[in-house]
């Protein structure tokens, strides 16, 4: 136990642990059922731990056979909540071993197991985030590229539609200075005859 904890306290990675013991016997498999019990307490404390770990402080061989109890097995296969074992063995397997979501040699081995699987998840999330920070990057690069061709595409259409505008206007401006040049013509004329008919008048009075 002592093991399992302190690799897990000292991890090279920084990582913090919430650890609660749920101490039992392991010795002499008539215990089973004080170890059936010790799970159904964690599984009736309502704490939302991440997982379960069983370990064994050290023992005999004989210590194993606890391991084997049908009972104990079936509560392991059907934990809501992974069940990862480092009970000590080097060779045997046992029930619950099979039972387990992960199993272990050792409490150190299963302190491992839990460091690696972390920092694994750990390096998922600065990939992700990577991949977030590209992507965004590359669809704010498009995103720009399409704005500015969007604004080039109004600068240009905005510059031809004034110089067409432009030149509509100089062709009317220069037909209604034509037309108004005419007009004041078509006027002095019209004047000058009325002028004429005039001064002649007096002279037609005068020959009667």
């Amino acid at each position: 136990m002592w093991d399992f904890k302190h690799t897990l306290l000292h991890n090279p990675y920084g990582y913090r642990f919430q650890m609660d013991d749920y101490f039992t016997s392991v010795q002499n498999e008539a215990n089973a059922h004080l170890f059936l019990s010790k799970l159904l307490e964690v599984y009736h404390s309502g704490l939302p731990y991440d997982a379960v770990v069983i370990n064994r402080g050290g023992g005999s061989q004989t210590d194993f056979l606890i391991f084997d109890d049908f009972k104990i097995g079936l509560a392991i296969a059907k934990f809501p909540i992974p069940v990862i074992t480092g009970i000590g063995h080097q060779k045997n397997e046992t029930i619950a071993d099979l039972m387990a979501h992960t199993n272990t040699k050792t409490p150190t081995k299963a302190a491992e197991f839990i460091i690696t699987h972390n920092k694994a998840f750990e390096d998922r999330l600065v990939l992700l985030q990577k991949q977030i920070v590209i992507r965004s990057q590359a669809f704010l690069a498009k995103e720009k590229s399409l704005f500015s061709s969007v604004h080039a595409r109004v600068l240009n259409q905005s510059r031809t539609l004034l110089e067409r505008n432009k030149v509509s206007l100089s062709n009317l401006e220069h037909r209604f200075t034509s037309s108004a040049k005419g007009e004041l013509r078509l006027a002095r004329r019209q004047l000058d005859v009325k002028r004429y008919s005039l001064e002649a008048r007096p002279q037609v009075l005068l020959s009667y």
